[in-house]
């Protein structure tokens, strides 16, 4: 998907973000079977803070920046022009679209810092069209794009395969329906570029349906794992947790003990996942640097590494207070209960503050951020956050 001759940051945000929602590659299949999506959104490169698939500046710069639940948070910055921040909602959850639905969508933003020719007001879109590899945009968003004069035709991207998510030079460019390398791992891609030859790649991993479902699960797993660490690590039967892999690989004897007892001696896994065998293939056990949310299933067995607290310590309790940055992982809550969010940083010794958001407040739901410092508190009544004395 390419753009080019782009004068209009504002409408570069509006139209870039309907490539972010292409969730169906079945055209991908190699013989039968459907592709679902195995983990949230790649990381192509790495920046400090920051999680982005590409930052490849032209002289007009350029960033997207991907929260790990699916939803988008993107800066496109100009240096020394402008910086706008935007959020996308969507009406439905962009990871059960199939090939051809049409999801409402709305965009908010503002500008942070702008000067001349660059400031502005974002658009509203309604209807992001979902498409595959091979498959033409909308008939509406072409109609937009052609009605635009700073726009030319915008065409079709294909695919990207490849073995290692975790190694961007094993990947390999292809075409949709082309054989592509095992294990069966796919990788959809979108380019944009921009007039100063700034490209964005948008990146989505995929694995075959049939690779989800191996049949019944083994018998319970022992409720945690301590570790010399001062770490314990739960256990979810029947549990996914897709995304925010760092690691993974193979356990021979297929004992999701090993999996768990990986993740509670590495200080940079928050939660694991394990895959059971199937089709020939070995179990997996995927650790991850994050916490995403839970997803029942019958392949897998996950859990979450929390840190024995110190002794002693108890966090203090800031209605109206936001305390901004810091963040080591950040999830939805299914209530609106801030106490969740306090609990839960009293459960980890690695969380010295935290902060509750109200629904609607960065998102329709309750969102909870542990963070590793105690940033100062700032007055803001979507909130209620607190520190460990």
């Amino acid at each position: 998907m390419r753009i080019r001759s782009v004068a209009d940051w504002v409408r570069i945000a509006a139209l870039s973000a309907a490539a972010l929602v292409e969730l169906s590659v079945a055209a991908l299949a190699d013989g039968p079977g459907t592709w679902v999506l195995d983990s949230n959104i790649l990381v192509l490169n790495k920046t400090t803070g920051v999680t982005i698939l590409s930052d490849t500046h032209g002289p007009e710069g350029g960033s997207v920046r991907i929260k790990l639940d699916g939803s988008v948070l993107g800066n496109y910055c100009d240096p020394g022009f402008e910086e706008m921040q935007f959020d996308w909602q969507f009406a439905r959850d962009i990871h059960q679209l199939s090939e051809g639905d049409v999801v409402p969508a709305t965009v908010s933003g503002k500008i942070l810092r702008s000067q001349a020719p660059c400031n502005g007001d974002l658009a509203a879109v309604s209807g992001i069209w979902v498409w595959s590899g091979d498959a033409p945009i909308s008939d509406d968003l072409q109609a937009q794009v052609d009605g635009d004069r700073i726009f030319t035709k915008i065409d079709q991207q294909h695919a990207w395969a490849g073995k290692d998510p975790h190694n961007v030079a094993d990947q390999v460019f292809v075409r949709v329906g082309e054989p592509h390398p095992e294990p069966p791992l796919a990788y959809f891609g979108v380019e944009i570029s921009f007039r100063g030859g700034g490209d964005l790649w948008y990146v989505y991993m995929y694995r075959r349906a049939d690779q989800t479902n191996p049949g019944p699960a083994p018998g319970p797993a022992a409720p945690s794992t301590p570790s010399g660490l001062g770490a314990t690590v739960s256990s979810e039967l029947h549990v996914d947790r897709r995304g925010g892999d760092y690691d993974h690989f193979p356990v021979p004897n297929a004992d999701p003990q090993a999996c768990s007892t990986a993740c509670a001696g590495d200080a940079r896994c928050l939660a694991y996942t394990f895959v059971l065998p199937t089709g020939g293939q070995p179990a997996l056990c995927w650790l991850k640097s994050s916490i995403p949310p839970a997803t029942p299933s019958d392949c897998c067995i996950s859990g979450i590494r929390t840190q024995t607290p110190p002794p002693s310590s108890t966090l203090t309790i800031e209605d109206g207070f936001d305390r901004k940055g810091s963040d080591y992982t950040q999830y939805d809550l299914p209530t609106s209960d801030p106490n969740l969010c306090l609990q839960d940083c009293s459960a980890d010794g690695r969380c010295l503050s935290y902060t509750y958001t109200r629904p609607g407040a960065r998102g329709p739901l309750p969102r909870c951020y542990l963070k590793s410092a105690a940033p100062p508190p700032v007055a803001d009544q979507c909130c209620t956050s607190g520190a460990r004395q």
